[in-house]
C-alpha cells in the first residue's frame, strides 16, 4: 500500500466510517496523515467517564480538535449498579468538563444528545442519574455563553426533560448563531412524572428564553410525549424566525380561543409565509373546548388559509396518527378533533360534524403545492 500514489489513496479511505480510520491512522504515517482529517470529525460519547475523558482529551489535542464536524451523545442502558458505579468516578463533573471545552473545536457544526426515556427514582431523596446528567451537560454548555463555538450551526436534544433549567439562559449567544435545532420534549415515563407547575414553568422557558434567543433558525423541530397546545402550550406569538425555511410540529393542537382571543400555532406558521418551503404536521389536531359542540376550528379553514398564504410552501408532509400509535396502526387519515379533557389532557374525537370539507380542502392545497413544486424543477432544470 505504501506504493500507491495519494489520489487513489485517498480515494480507497474516503468513505471509511471514522472509527476505521481512527484504526488506520495507527498503521504508519503517512495514513495517519491522509486519514487524520475526517478520523475525528463525528464524535460519539456515551455515559460512561472514559467516554467522556476520550472527548475532553481530544478537544485539547492541537492537532485533532480542529478537525472535530459533530459530537454526538448518546445515553446508553446501563443498570442501577453500573450507573451508580459511573457516578461515583466522577461522570458528572467529566461530563460538565467536556462539554465546557467544546469551544476548542473551532469547526464543530453541529451537537446531538439521545437522553434516555426514563428516569428512574432509585428511592429515598437521591435524582434519578440521568437528570443529574443531563443537568451536567447542560452546565458545561452554557459555561461557554462567552465563547461558544464559531461554527455551531446545528443543535439537535431528543428526550429533553421537562424541568426548567437555568443554564438556558446563559446560552443567548450559543442558541442566536444556530440555524436548526431539534427538541423532543419528555414529559413523563412509567416511572417519573412531573407536576402541572413544573411543566408550565418548563414551557414558559421554552418559548421566552429557548426560542426567543433562537434568531437565525431555518429549521426548526418541535414534539413531545404528550399533546400541548391549551393548558401546556409553546407561546408562539414570543419568537419570530425570519429565515426559517422548515419546520416540523408534532403532537400539537394548531388552534385554541383564550379569553376571547384567538391564538394558534396556525398563526407562527402564517406569520413565516415568506421563507417557509417545508411543512411536516404529525399527530397535530384541533381542539373542542368542554361544553362544545364544534372544533375552535376546522381543519379545512386551515387548509384554505395555508393555501391563499403559504407563498413559498413547496413541501408539505401531513400524518394526523399520534406518533405513540403503533407503527402498523399509522394511517394518513382524516384530519383529527381533540376534546379538552380535564383528567386526560384531550380525547380523540370522531365523527365531528362539519369536519366534510377537510379532505377536499387538504387535497386542494395539496394540488397547488404540487403544481408549484413541478414549476420549480422546471425552472431550476431550465437554468442548469
Amino acid at each position: 500500500m505504501d506504493q500507491l500514489p495519494t489520489e487513489m489513496l485517498v480515494n480507497i479511505i474516503k468513505d471509511l466510517a471514522p472509527e476505521d480510520l481512527r484504526r488506520l491512522r495507527a498503521t504508519n504515517k503517512r495514513l495517519k496523515d491522509l486519514a487524520s482529517p475526517s478520523a475525528f470529525s463525528v464524535m460519539k460519547v456515551t455515559n460512561t467517564v472514559k467516554s467522556m475523558e476520550g472527548l475532553l482529551c481530544l478537544l485539547h489535542t492541537k492537532d485533532i480538535c480542529g478537525t472535530i464536524e459533530s459530537i454526538e451523545f448518546s445515553e446508553s442502558e446501563l443498570s442501577s449498579v453500573e450507573s451508580r458505579e459511573e457516578r461515583d468516578k466522577g461522570l458528572f463533573g467529566c461530563a460538565e468538563k467536556s462539554y465546557a471545552s467544546i469551544h476548542l473545536a473551532p469547526h464543530l457544526e453541529s451537537l446531538s444528545f439521545t437522553f434516555d426515556d426514563m428516569y428512574p427514582w432509585f428511592g429515598g431523596d437521591d435524582s434519578p442519574i440521568q437528570l443529574i446528567l443531563q443537568h451536567a451537560i447542560l452546565s458545561g454548555l452554557a459555561s461557554t455563553a462567552s465563547h461558544p463555538p464559531p461554527s455551531l450551526r446545528s443543535l439537535t436534544i431528543e428526550n429533553l426533560l421537562a424541568l426548567n433549567n437555568l443554564h438556558w439562559s446563559s446560552m443567548g449567544v450559543l442558541l442566536s448563531r444556530l440555524h436548526s435545532l431539534s427538541i423532543h420534549v419528555l414529559m413523563d415515563d412509567a416511572e417519573c412524572s412531573l407536576d402541572s407547575d413544573e411543566l408550565h414553568e418548563f414551557y414558559y422557558s421554552l418559548s421566552s428564553v429557548i426560542l426567543a434567543a433562537c434568531t437565525s433558525l431555518r429549521r426548526l423541530s418541535l414534539s413531545g410525549t404528550r399533546m400541548i397546545g391549551i393548558v401546556l402550550r409553546i407561546d408562539f406569538h414570543m419568537v419570530n424566525f425570519p429565515h426559517l425555511v422548515t419546520l416540523s410540529l408534532k403532537s400539537m393542537i394548531l388552534s385554541w380561543y383564550e379569553d376571547g382571543t384567538f391564538c394558534s400555532a396556525e398563526d407562527f406558521i402564517v406569520r413565516h409565509a415568506g421563507t417557509l418551503e417545508s411543512l411536516e404536521l404529525v399527530g397535530c389536531g384541533m381542539a373542542m373546548l368542554i361544553g362544545d359542540e364544534r372544533p375552535v376550528r376546522f381543519w379545512s379553514a386551515v387548509w384554505n388559509r395555508f393555501a391563499e398564504t403559504l407563498s413559498a410552501l413547496t413541501e408539505l408532509k401531513v400524518k394526523f396518527d399520534s406518533p405513540w400509535d403503533p407503527p402498523e396502526d399509522r394511517t394518513d387519515g382524516e384530519a383529527r378533533y381533540f376534546l379538552e379533557d380535564t383528567n386526560y389532557g384531550f380525547l380523540q374525537q370522531e365523527d365531528v360534524d362539519g369536519q366534510e370539507e377537510d379532505v377536499l380542502a387538504f387535497e386542494a392545497f395539496k394540488a397547488i403545492l404540487d403544481s408549484r413544486l413541478k414549476s420549480k424543477l422546471e425552472r431550476n432544470s431550465a437554468s442548469t
